[in-house]
């Protein structure tokens, strides 16, 4: 992680108002929401990682990055936050997060779909993953 400011994760659907401990959103805790602009980069940087392995971890049995560069490259072409220092199966994720229902030929965006989840739609796996990462994630203790 740079020394530069960290962003926040936030990608502005925030479920932590309505009373969710996980955000449906970005996945930190209601504390981390809470918190963000008080922790130091050390802190952000910690979170951020945990986040990003747990995607990883939900994803890697279910999709292969089988061209990265253009998959880096759908995802800037359609605006899709996504950091170099991330794992390529979050960049996945997040194309499946914005484009589950608009996407038709998934090779066309550099991933595939493994053959144990090639049965599932787009949208129920994007939705599988979606809710295996808030049922698992557990937020970075206070610093």
């Amino acid at each position: 992680m740079s020394l530069k400011k960290i962003d926040t994760p936030c990608i502005g659907i925030c479920s932590t108002i309505y009373g969710d401990t996980i955000c449906r959103g970005c996945k930190r805790s209601y504390q981390e929401v809470i918190d963000w602009n008080t922790y130091n980069n050390a802190t952000k940087a910690k979170i951020l990682q945990v986040l990003w392995q747990h995607i990883v971890l939900e994803c890697r049995d279910k999709i292969n990055v089988i061209n990265q560069a253009l998959l880096a490259e759908q995802c800037e072409k359609y605006n899709i936050r996504f950091s170099k220092e991330q794992d390529p199966l979050c960049w996945a994720f997040y194309l499946l997060r914005e484009g589950h229902s608009k996407i038709n030929q998934l090779e066309k965006y550099g991933i595939e779909i493994l053959p144990a989840y090639s049965q599932l739609s787009l949208t129920a796996l994007y939705h599988l993953i979606d809710d295996q990462l808030l049922n698992k994630r557990n937020p970075i203790p206070s610093q």
